[in-house]
This record gives structure tokens, sequence and C-alpha cells, in this order.
């Protein structure tokens, strides 16, 4: 019974916490033109690198080490200075693009929102139940109040910056609030776990530079406009992805057997399957409606088909990308990871100088469809070792 709860806190929790991302990403490609919402993705940007530096460097590193809710104290400390931390670079955007009418709000919004991410891991683990999913559920509501309410007098983008600089801090302030250590002794918990997180930080610096790095490189080239209709690729998967993000703990909590099985395996590509199925019947019926057209979404339905399979190959790809952080030995995660980031630097790259935009987009696909193959490769050939050491 307790465990039936917590799965129904935590799918509750995911729920909410996915359903304030689609909202900001969903009104951000329907509401803003091209060149704003490559803006708007640059941010954006900022707020994955942050979320995969609380888990690399946190989270998972401290689910391998201690699951003691005891280590909360030393766990927020480091999730402040991390959080904290994100808005360093995105300073640095709003310098070189001249944004400083959204800039208040991103400042806000980025950090309280990748500190929502690590306690919302801490909460899932430890069974905080109170903190696992009414800090999302608030968030929503006050997303989508806020929102609709500043759209009346405000520019979208600033609409939407403040908006969700107010949900990320109502997410934040009902989250387990944060308890300070010293220097000294917070130098000695990241040494009891940095060899657990140095392989996972390797891992994410390769993962990070095909998906955020190199499409940054791509931003002189593209202009904001082809930027933003590129980015708006990736942002189609995100309501599914969010599905997989925060049940990381519980992935972790999979044997590499129970990953292959003919039943999950069976079931996360069913719902890869419709999920890009999806998205392909919304931009088709989209392309014939005028009334969206100058948004990102407009420009985005004329790829119907790389945006619906980019979904699909997406979903299952996030799911046992993630597997391999948790059932994976260090060195055959690095070379996973290497071998996929030298496809994601030479495809979309290649891609859009030999064919522009359209062979950067279908070169994102490609290179999505090889992450999967890879994953699912590394993990098969993985399991033997794994199963050993469970069974014993």
């Amino acid at each position: 019974m307790r465990r039936g709860l917590a799965w129904s806190r935590t799918a509750i929790g995911s729920g909410a916490a996915s359903l304030v991302t689609i909202v900001v990403q969903g009104s951000a490609i329907v509401l803003l033109p091209p060149p704003d919402y490559g803006l708007f993705a640059l941010f954006s940007l900022v707020l994955g690198l942050g979320t995969t530096a609380v888990y690399s460097l946190l989270s998972e590193a401290w689910s391998k080490g201690s699951s003691s809710g005891q280590d909360w104290p030393s766990y927020s400390t480091m999730l402040v200075c991390i959080s904290t931390s994100a808005a360093i670079p995105v300073l640095c955007i709003a310098v070189f693009t001249s944004s400083w009418d959204v800039v208040f709000g991103m400042i806000i919004a980025i950090p309280a929102s990748i500190y929502r991410v690590g306690a919302r891991y801490f909460s899932i683990a430890s069974a905080d139940r109170s903190a696992i999913a009414l800090p999302d559920l608030i968030a929503l509501v006050v997303l989508l109040v806020s929102v609709a309410v500043q759209l009346l007098w405000l520019h979208p983008m600033l609409a939407l910056s403040c908006g969700w600089g107010l949900a990320a801090v109502a997410a934040a302030l009902c989250s387990r609030p944060p308890r300070m250590i010293g220097g000294r002794m917070l130098g000695t918990w990241y040494r009891e776990h940095w060899p657990h997180a140095r392989v996972l930080v390797a891992d994410s610096v390769l993962l990070e530079s095909g998906s955020s790095l190199v499409p940054m490189t791509l931003t002189p080239f593209m202009g904001l406009e082809q930027f933003g209709v590129y980015r708006s690729i990736s942002s189609a998967a995100v309501p599914v992805r969010l599905i997989i993000n925060p049940l990381r703990p519980n992935i972790a909590g999979m044997t590499s057997g129970a990953l292959l099985s003919a039943r999950v395996v069976l079931l996360v590509a069913a719902m890869g399957a419709v999920s890009g199925t999806a998205v392909w019947l919304l931009l088709v019926l989209l392309r014939t409606q005028s009334y969206i057209q100058g948004s990102t979404l407009f420009a985005l339905s004329g790829y119907a088909l790389p945006a619906a399979l980019y979904v699909g190959v997406n979903f299952i790809s996030t799911f046992y990308s993630l597997a391999l952080r948790t059932h994976v030995d260090g060195p055959a995660l690095i070379v996973n990871r290497t071998v996929v980031l030298a496809f994601a630097i030479v495809v979309p790259i290649g891609g859009f100088f030999c064919f522009g935009l359209g062979g950067a987009v279908w070169g994102y696909v490609a290179v999505t469809s090889i992450a999967l193959a890879a994953a699912l490769l590394t993990l098969r050939r993985s399991r033997p070792r794994h199963d050993v050491s469970e069974r014993s």
C-alpha cells in the first residue's frame, strides 16, 4: 500500500512538473515568432545544462552512495551552489543578445527551476511525501494564472519569462527548504561522492556537448530565426521526455534484465510510437490553420514528418540513455557517449552546410536514432556482468 501511494505521488508530481514545462514551452512555440523563440531556446539550453549538472554532480552521485534523508544539509548546499551558478550564463546571453527586457524573469526562473529538479529527486528517493507532488501542482496553478493575466498587457516573451519566474519560485519555496553547511563539511561530502560523480560528469559533458553546445555553435550561422525552428524540433519532444525525467530514481532501481525484458521494451516502444504519431497528426492539422501563421509552431508544421520521427525515437532513446547512467560501468558509458557525440557533431552540422535547415533537422533525427541503437547495444553487452552481481 505504501509503495503504491509513493508511486502515485511520484506520478502526480511528474505529471504536474511536466505540465509546467509543457505550458512554458508550448506557450513559447505558439505565441512567439521564430526569432523570439530562438532567443527563448538559448535560455532554455541553460536550464538543460543546469539540470544535467544537478543530476550528474549531485543527485545520481548521491543515490549511488548514500540514500539517507540525513544527507539533506550537504545535498541542499550543493544544490544551491549549482542552481545559483546558472545566473551567470543567463546574464551572458542577455549581454550578447541585448535581451534586457526578459532577463529579470529568466534569471529567477532558471535557477529556481534547477533547485526544484534537485529537491524533487531527493524527495522521491527519500520518500518525503509532502514535497513530491504539491510544489509542482502549486507551480502549475501559478504559471497558468500569471501568464494569462500578464498577456493582457505585456509582450508574450516578457509575460512568459515573468510567469515562469513566479511559478519556479513558488515550486522552490514549497520544496524542502535548504539547510546550508560550512565549506569544510561540504568538501568532505563532495570527496565522498566524487568517485561516483566523476563518471556521470564525464558522461554529461559528452551528452550536453552534442545536445546543447553543438546547437549553440550553429546559432551564428543559422541566425535566431532558423535556430528557433531547429530547436523547436527538440521542443516538440518535451512533453513525452518530461514524463521520463522525474522517474530517474525508479529507472535506477530497475535491474538491467528488467530494462531489456520484452515487456518493458515493447511498452516503451509503443509509448514512443504513440507520441510520434500524435505529433505528426497535430502538426499536419495545424498546417492548415491560418491563425497560427507567423508563429514558430506554424514554421515547425512544415517539418511534421521529421518532428514526429524525432519525438518517437527520442522517447525510447531518453529512457535507455538514463538507464545507461546507473547500469553501465564507466568505460563502456564513456565509449558510448563519445561515439554518439562524434555523430552529433558531424551529422547535423554537415547537414546544415550541405542542405540548409532541412539538412540539420534530418541530421538531428538521424543522430537520435544512432543514440538509441548505441544505448541498447551498450546496455545489452553490459547485462551479463550486472546480472551476475544482481543475483549474488
